[in-house]
């Protein structure tokens, strides 16, 4: 009957310590996923930012281009204007300043060379859109794909670790004895194991000492 008793007593602390050891796996399995679940949004995030600045410099550069043909439409349409309505002469330019009292001309000038100058600026944004920007990101993300590989190898061997000197302790708590003992939580089979072990280690000394 006793022996019966230690049995079902050894079983039930196996089961315990198994199901303690289960739990800690799914508890570790999840920090991965929470990575992982972390890894994808960031990537997602850097690449959404590189396809906009991509696709911004292309409508920038649309835009700019579309400015300067207008410009020049318009500038071939005045200087055709100009010379049915003025006598020319060898001194003559499609775009020289005309005399203060036609206004008309002077807005037409001014709004023409305002509309050159958005075209350059809006250019120069397409630039540094798909260039001067682009880069960083690009580089961001390469950067956090290869850091998330290394942070999650490294947590994968620490938690290999962790399971192997949990095992291990959990073997040496059953095999001391504490089978006989109630069902005891994992952690304070872990203290006393690491306590047998300090045990172990100093009647180690003491006998090489003698």
């Amino acid at each position: 009957a006793m022996t019966s008793a230690k049995l079902r007593k050894e079983r039930v602390g196996v089961v315990d310590y198994d199901t303690q050891i289960k739990e800690m796996r799914c508890q570790l399995l999840d920090q991965l996923k929470v990575l992982d679940v972390q890894l994808e949004q960031k990537t997602q995030q850097l690449q959404d930012m590189t396809d906009y600045l991509r696709r911004r410099g292309e409508i920038e550069s649309e835009y700019s281009r579309s400015l300067e043909k207008l410009a020049e439409r318009f500038t071939l349409r005045l200087a055709v204007h100009w010379r049915e309505h003025h006598t020319v002469s060898n001194s003559f330019s499609p775009l020289r300043k005309e005399p203060s009292s036609h206004s008309v001309s002077q807005v037409w000038l001014a709004l023409l060379s305002q509309t050159r100058q958005e075209s350059k600026d809006h250019s120069g944004l397409s630039e540094s859109c798909s260039n001067i920007l682009i880069m960083p990101v690009m580089h961001c993300l390469d950067y956090t794909q290869r850091l998330a590989k290394k942070s999650k190898d490294l947590c994968t061997q620490l938690q290999d670790g962790l399971l192997k000197v949990t095992t291990e302790l959990t073997c040496l708590c059953l095999c001391a004895g504490m089978a006989d003992l109630p069902p005891v939580p994992l952690r304070v089979c872990l203290c006393r194991g690491e306590a047998e072990r300090g045990r172990e280690t100093g009647g180690k000394a003491k006998a090489e000492c003698g």
